[in-house]
């Protein structure tokens, strides 16, 4: 099932994520026509509980913190914030989403107990690791950039400087010019025609306003 990330559509979808067998697929939602938070997971690569969001909705809801916290995009403060999130540590801290893991042992065992570290987090946390001041990953083009555009777009809606603001945040864990050419071109696509101020605003309200932001996020953008 495809996630767009928006409100919880990311953890709505997520024990159906990533099942490319169309058949076996089929045969779930003939069982069940209305699979959203389905109790059972039928994911074949990872197993969360229901309720918890996939990679791609975690990354969009750090990029949400971030400019909530901020007051706008803050590149160093996204990089902390990620590294936090799913760096030494944290849940995505497990030995098969190791970014070192050598990939000529053994396979590991689908689908794993916990959250699904995506190839470009990995490659962010080795370019961190290394010192680089440019911490995205090179060679990835995978939907993450796509998947996490909503707080960045809803967040400069209308304002000249939106897509330069997109690429900025993309390129944190992504810097893929093909990556960063279709994550501008669907940025395009979900603007709003008119420019919307009160989730700057929202922003600077004393105190975390990430949840209710994330649900303004879902409003407008969806």
């Amino acid at each position: 099932l495809y996630e767009n990330c928006t409100c919880d559509s990311s953890a709505a979808a997520q024990p159906l994520h990533w099942v490319y067998d169309l058949q076996k697929l089929k045969g779930i939602l003939a069982q069940d026509p209305n699979p959203e938070f389905r109790s059972e997971s039928a994911n074949p690569f990872y197993r969360r509980q229901t309720g918890q969001q996939s990679c791609y909705g975690d990354q969009a809801y750090v990029l949400l913190e971030s400019l909530s916290e901020c007051g706008g995009l803050n590149v160093d403060d996204l990089k902390q914030r990620t590294l936090k999130f799913f760096g030494p540590g944290s849940e995505y801290d497990t030995p098969v989403n190791d970014p070192y893991r050598d990939r000529n042992g053994p396979r590991p065992q689908l689908p794993i107990e916990g959250p699904w570290r995506q190839a470009s987090l990995k490659s962010f946390l080795k370019n961190v690791d290394a010192g680089k001041e440019e911490t995205g990953c090179e060679t990835d083009c995978q939907i993450d950039g796509i998947a996490k555009l909503a707080p960045i777009v809803a967040f400069y809606a209308g304002q000249p400087d939106m897509l330069e603001k997109v690429e900025q945040a993309i390129r944190v864990t992504q810097n893929n010019d093909e990556c960063v050419a279709e994550t501008l071109a669907a940025a395009r696509s979900v603007r709003p025609r008119a420019p919307f101020d009160y989730l700057s605003l929202l922003s600077r309200v004393e105190g975390s306003v990430s949840t209710r932001l994330w649900g303004l996020v879902c409003v407008q953008v969806a």
